[in-house]
C-alpha cells in the first residue's frame, strides 16, 4: 500500500477533559488511564508510568468501559473519535517522552543518558 506524501500517520491523539462525552464522570485516575489507553498504551506501559498493579489498570479499564457502555479498549478508543474526546496529534505523554530523549518504549538511545 502506497503512501500519499505530506499525509500525517502513527500520530497520537490529544486527550482533553470536556462534559461533552462523559468525561466530566470519570476520577482523575479514570481520565488518566483512558488518556493513556486511547495513545495506544497497554496495561502493563499503563501500570508503569501510574505506578500502580497491572490488575488495578485493569479494573480501571473494566469500569471506562461500564461508564461508556462499551465492551472493550476498542470500542472505548472508537467513543472518543466518535465524542471528539480525542483529536490526532502528539499527547502530552508522548511529548513529555521524547522531549526527555526516550523512544516510545520509554528507552534511551544506547550510550547516551535520559534529560530529567
Amino acid at each position: 500500500m502506497k503512501r500519499s506524501a505530506g499525509l500525517p500517520h502513527a500520530r497520537r491523539p490529544t486527550v482533553t477533559r470536556s462534559q461533552e462525552g462523559g468525561l466530566d464522570r470519570l476520577t482523575s485516575r479514570e481520565f488518566d488511564v483512558f488518556k493513556l489507553l486511547v495513545c495506544g498504551c497497554h496495561n502493563e506501559e499503563i501500570a508503569k508510568v501510574l505506578v500502580v498493579a497491572e490488575s488495578t489498570v485493569k479494573s480501571h479499564v473494566q469500569r471506562l468501559c461500564e461508564k461508556f457502555g462499551v465492551r472493550d479498549r476498542v470500542q472505548l478508543v472508537i467513543y472518543a473519535y466518535e465524542h471528539g474526546l480525542i483529536s490526532l496529534g502528539q499527547s502530552a505523554w508522548q511529548k513529555q517522552r521524547s522531549d526527555r530523549g526516550l523512544d516510545a518504549a520509554g528507552r534511551a538511545p544506547a550510550g547516551v543518558l535520559p534529560r530529567e
